[in-house]
């Protein structure tokens, strides 16, 4: 048996080292490392739907072969029926007839100390938090003693070529990607061995191009590593970058190269086959390289950060990356019949995949040991205002998400004891027909604290500078940042309530988009506006929208500002003054303008829950971090 203070001596007096062995060390001495308190497993599941119960058809789709080999116009193998019925694509079309790579779930359980957390991530477009609290529910089922109550954070990294989570839901194949998603949970959980962690971070802009005044993007590159204690073999590598999973969306694939019967009324494949996207090539090539499972993770993406117009080039020692968004002079197109840099088709994902694996093993080579030394999950519940009344009727008639989500009537400042649940009560409008009988909803903020690392999960499409602030010179050069700043707030007018990293006192914060839930984009009350929808004024003989701007009523000619609307809705009494006998047409306009149109280079709005997402959550997140 080895003599611990021996050996502490013998270091500590190297001189006299000879004379610390005696005729009872000779033989084998064996030093016990103690294990971590930490422990971690991970999983993954395919989420596709089943053809004669099973996914076999896996095994002869393309994948994500090497650049030299992939067809960039096939969009995958033709599935003429599923199981579960019609699946239609997340943000595509109806009709989901073609598996170009596999659609998974990714879990990682962790458990430091009897401190547990699952983390679960999917290659969907979304999990609305009435449908989460389902999932954890299903997961639940079955689940060991020792785990039944430890929190479980899901997010989705808006994959736009999955099965339909929002939008069009099919029941059976939903209940179907639940129970995969609790096999996965039940398998991390089951894996769970003793742990060490490394952690890097890095940047990374190729592949993220903002398509919104102001131009700013979260290019942090975030990376932690989790790999056995015995033997140093990976478990999981969570991986947290930025930019929307939408490559190829309205791709047209080259008939020629399209899998389909002659049998087959139509092959227009366009946006009607399923594929990770971006993501499944990182998680491809990384779990070839490295082992283990691979959690990605999505991160500031609204407002909007995405693929879709990034520019992508042909990748060489002569034309790097680069910071990823400028082009190397004579950097050559991925295909010679591109038009642009921003042209569409699989090898564009697979370069853009590729890249950000580039990426992550260079941030893995270099990555320092960390210590977990705690995993601390805390959830601040708040009520924001549903404005669009969009989100209403789809909610009613069951167009938005799986599960049935409550609606609140509240009065101000919205509070638990200030709010009415109506559960799913719904209620007649002359305008929509049925719509959620409460006009505010319920959604969280989720902070992970490891330590000098942490996670937060923010409830949505947040935009970059409410996570990594203004950049310093945006005052001063805004031009700098705005394509169209007509329609825009600009500048010292651009306000923002404050930005996520100024609150941790962390080293590195993983920032985790449709966290928990997906209330859409978070537009900053500043730069919020409203549709003016001209031919419902028409028909109900009240004045034009130009009429109304000539009175000052509404700032423009065809869009009121969300902070004008809030004004109305909530009473202001110098607001309701001001327009005398034009509050209800105004009124009106801000009830029904989102769901009806949008204003000129305001798409998001229309896809916005309401025009508080942003100040709401930085209460929540301010108000979680100061307690």
């Amino acid at each position: 048996m080895i003599n611990v203070k021996k050996i502490i001596t013998c270091f500590l007096f190297t001189s006299v080292l000879t004379g610390c062995v005696d005729d009872n060390d000779k033989d084998e001495i064996e030093v016990v490392i103690e294990p971590p308190k930490l422990s971690a497993g991970a999983s993954s599941k395919s989420l596709l739907p089943t053809v004669n119960g099973s996914r076999t058809y896996l095994d002869n789709v393309p994948g994500w072969l090497s650049a030299s080999e992939v067809d960039a116009n096939n969009p995958g193998l033709f599935i003429a029926d599923w199981d579960q019925g019609q699946v239609d694509v997340g943000n595509g079309d109806p009709d989901a007839s073609w598996v170009h790579d596999d659609i998974r779930v990714t879990t990682l359980a962790l458990d430091y100390d009897g401190q547990k957390v699952v983390l679960v991530s999917t290659d969907t477009y979304m999990h609305i938090a009435a449908d989460v609290d389902k999932m954890i529910a299903d997961a639940r089922v079955n689940m060991s003693d020792d785990w039944v109550e430890a929190k479980i954070l899901f997010h989705a990294t808006h994959n736009h070529h999955g099965p339909g989570t929002a939008f069009s839901i099919n029941d059976d194949w939903y209940q179907m990607a639940s129970d995969q998603i609790a096999l996965s949970i039940h398998e991390a959980i089951d894996a769970i061995e003793p742990a060490t962690t490394k952690l890097a971070t890095g940047m990374h802009g190729y592949g993220a191009f903002d398509q919104r005044d102001p131009r700013i993007t979260d290019d942090r590159l975030n990376v932690m590593t989790f790999n056995a204690f015995d033997g140093g073999e990976s478990i999981a590598t969570m991986v947290q970058w930025a930019s929307h999973p939408e490559t190829t969306l309205g791709f047209e694939p080259d008939p020629a190269a399209v899998d389909c019967p002659s049998t087959e009324v139509n092959c227009n494949a366009e946006d009607r086959y399923f594929t990770a996207d971006f993501p499944g090539v990182l998680q491809q090539r990384l779990k070839e390289s490295h082992g283990g499972e691979v959690l990605y993770l999505n991160g500031a993406i609204g407002v909007l950060i995405a693929t879709l117009h990034a520019p992508a080039w042909v990748v060489t020692d002569e034309h790097p990356v680069g910071n990823g968004h400028d082009v190397p002079e004579g950097a050559a197109m991925l295909r010679e019949d591109c038009s642009s840099y921003e042209c569409k088709n699989f090898l564009k994902t697979e370069s853009i995949g590729h890249e950000l694996f580039n990426a992550v093993v260079a941030l893995i080579d270099q990555a320092e040991e960390f210590d977990i030394s705690e995993i601390t999950v805390t959830t601040n519940d708040y009520f924001t205002q549903m404005s669009n009344f969009g989100f209403s009727y789809l909610a009613a008639t069951g167009g938005l998400g799986w599960q049935e989500r409550d609606s609140y009537t509240c009065e101000i400042p919205f509070s638990v004891e200030s709010c009415i649940n109506h559960g799913f009560s719904t209620i007649d409008d002359p305008v929509f027909g049925s719509v959620l009988e409460g006009s505010v909803t319920k959604t969280r903020f989720t902070r992970v604290d490891f330590g000098d690392v942490g996670m937060m999960y923010m409830p949505g499409e947040v935009p970059p500078e409410l996570v990594i602030g203004l950049p310093e010179d945006f005052s001063g050069a805004s031009e700098n940042y705005y394509l169209k700043s007509e329609y825009h707030a600009v500048g010292d007018d651009y306000i923002i309530p404050g930005y996520l990293l100024s609150l941790p006192s962390e080293d590195i914060t993983f920032t985790v988009g449709l966290g928990t839930d997906q209330l859409g984009y978070h537009v900053p009350l500043s730069d919020y506006r409203i549709f003016c929808p001209d031919d419902v004024l028409a028909s109900l003989g009240a004045p034009s929208c130009a009429e109304l701007h000539s009175f000052s009523a509404i700032e423009g000619e065809n869009w009121i500002s969300g902070a004008r609307c809030k004004a109305v809705t909530e009473k202001d009494a110098a607001m309701l003054e001001a327009l005398g006998a034009l509050v209800p047409v105004i009124e009106g306009i801000c009830r029904y303008g989102q769901a009806l149109g949008r204003a000129d280079e305001h798409y998001h709005e229309t896809n916005s829950l309401g025009w508080d997402l942003v100040d709401d959550m930085w209460k929540a997140a301010e108000s979680l971090y100061q307690d």
